[in-house]
């Protein structure tokens, strides 16, 4: 085990779910995320949910049967770079469940975000920024997300709000961000508080550590929704809300404010 850069004396530790590792709960954060609810499309069931393949799925021929509990495979994209614990087998553990994985943006020179190099992926995992993303990164990304992409947002972890929020000006697009509008509130876990949703099915306890409040954002002239899914309660204060899922267009997006769900090496 090992001090976390920043952390206040918080020790490395394996993020635990029931006795299983977190990284297990990646499956219906990315199916959800993967899959809308449009009429027309074959559906797919995963715990209490009904849902239906990401477009792009389907007319490539990869999505699953409803007994399979989920997409047979999904083009993802990761943005950005592995969060704190570098060693960990996110990636390794998406390939191995039969998915494609390519990371881009992974430096704050890279290429510009556009509409066709989001193209190719079902879902955007959104980890460590170092990129800044300009207004019309933002509405490429937008464009993609609303005609039906699906997006799992992580901070990644600096200590620093104006590294940890990098991400913001995608996640304002349909109507969510890290802390920024009240100053960022920085929360200790566990999360032990989960609304009824798709994705929190069965969760009773996700470490959670110095991680960000995740807030939503008026949109103008725009519907979706956006919907707290799990909260973090001070000993004394009221509970924060640390994770959100939103829908906008055809695009559904889960919001997590920290990175450690994605660990399974401490």
């Amino acid at each position: 085990m090992s001090l976390r850069p920043g952390s206040r004396g918080y020790v490395g530790r394996r993020a635990m779910v029931g006795g299983l590792t977190t990284a297990l709960t990646a499956a219906p954060l990315l199916a959800w995320a993967a899959c809308s609810t449009s009429s027309g499309r074959s559906e797919f069931s995963f715990g209490d949910a009904s849902t239906t393949s990401h477009e792009a799925a389907q007319s490539a021929g990869t999505l699953a049967n409803s007994e399979s509990g989920g997409c047979a495979h999904l083009n993802i994209g990761i943005l950005g770079n592995p969060g704190f614990d570098m060693s960990a087998n996110f990636r390794a553990w998406l390939v191995s469940a039969g998915t494609s994985v390519r990371s881009i943006e992974t430096d704050a020179s890279s290429e510009t975000l556009t509409a066709s190099a989001l193209a190719p992926f079902d879902v955007v995992v959104i980890n460590y920024q170092t990129h800044h993303y300009s207004e019309a990164e933002a509405a490429a990304f937008s464009a993609w997300f609303t005609a039906g992409g699906g997006v799992v947002s992580m901070t990644g972890f600096t200590d620093l709000p104006a590294n940890d929020w990098l991400a913001n000006p995608l996640l304002e697009t349909f109507g969510i961000e890290y802390g920024a509008a009240d100053g960022g509130l920085e929360v200790n876990g566990p999360v032990t508080g989960f609304a009824t949703s798709p994705v929190t099915n069965g969760l009773t306890s996700v470490t959670f550590n110095e991680g960000w409040e995740v807030l939503p954002v008026l949109l103008d002239g725009s519907s979706g929704t956006r919907t707290p899914v799990a909260f973090i309660t001070p000993p004394d204060g009221a509970a924060v809300p640390v994770a959100y899922t939103a829908t906008l267009g055809m695009g559904h997006a889960f919001v997590w404010g920290d990175d450690w769900i994605q660990y399974d090496s401490e």
